[in-house]
């Protein structure tokens, strides 16, 4: 076991010194500058400018309401009041923040997803195929008034389709700009049930829980819960099962009443 750990500080120790020899004399190993590469470290900016409001960045919306189920895209905007050099939105370290607040008031869950940096594999630091990640940050010059965009699906975010609620939603741009955008998702029995249903029944295992865990809190039902090794029989039945209730049990009174919690 020592001997084990010593192998791995001295790979380490070696692996670092190569990189300190690379950082100062890349130039010479090809077109790039291996200078011009970062490490990154946790609450550290490789911006070169100050937040002086030279710099602004924002979290657009087509709208501000969606209903259960439906695709939520957004658009993160980097604008510029200056000509000046700035990390291109596919290179930034994007730190999101998702709340979700069911009901109004009660927060539920808060999901971080930090995005950016990409990664370069060298492959010639020694005769043995070692190899270290270097991030390679592209900078691109931004004339005054000029604005660059990316366009985004919440569920890339968060890794599942969002339920119902009141959301905020937050982005910080190289741990310096912050935007701050809200939306709610709401829904309808009558177009909600019928495809919450059918989502049950044709996705893939997360996609079929979300769709029963969202049917249990608006009908209170299946009481079946998904499992990965459900034949599809299994899943089709279940399925059936919940379209006999619905279609049983659509026209009652509680069901008429368009809710939004």
């Amino acid at each position: 076991m020592l001997f084990t750990y010593y192998a791995h500080c001295y790979h380490f120790i070696k692996t670092m010194a190569i990189a300190i020899v690379l950082l100062f004399l890349g130039t010479f190993y090809g077109e790039e500058s291996y200078a011009e590469f970062r490490f990154p470290k946790r609450g550290e900016t490789y911006l070169d400018f100050q937040a002086d409001g030279s710099l602004k960045i924002d979290i657009s919306m087509a709208k501000k309401e969606f209903r259960l189920g439906e695709d939520i895209h957004f658009t993160v905007s980097l604008e510029s009041k200056k000509t000046q050099e700035v990390y291109i939105l596919d290179s930034a370290q994007l730190d999101f923040k998702v709340e979700w607040f069911f009901p109004p008031g009660e927060r539920v869950s808060v999901f971080g997803y930090l995005m950016g940096g990409r990664t370069k594999w060298l492959q010639r630091l020694d005769g043995k195929g070692s190899a270290l990640i270097l991030i390679a940050q592209e900078k691109i010059l931004l004339e005054a008034g000029e604005k660059l965009e990316k366009r985004l699906n919440l569920s890339k975010i968060v890794r599942e389709k969002p339920s119902v609620g009141h959301y905020v939603m937050s982005v910080v741009y190289e741990n310096v700009l912050k935007a701050q955008t809200t939306f709610d998702i709401t829904f309808n029995y009558h177009k909600t049930i019928p495809l919450l249903i059918n989502t049950l029944e044709k996705e893939d295992y997360s996609e079929r829980e979300w769709a029963r865990n969202n049917l249990m809190s608006l009908i209170g039902k299946p009481l079946w819960y998904p499992d990965k090794k459900d034949s599809m029989d299994t899943i089709k039945s279940e399925a059936n099962k919940l379209r006999q209730w619905w279609k049983e049990n659509k026209d009652n009174e509680k069901f008429q009443e368009e809710k939004s919690n």
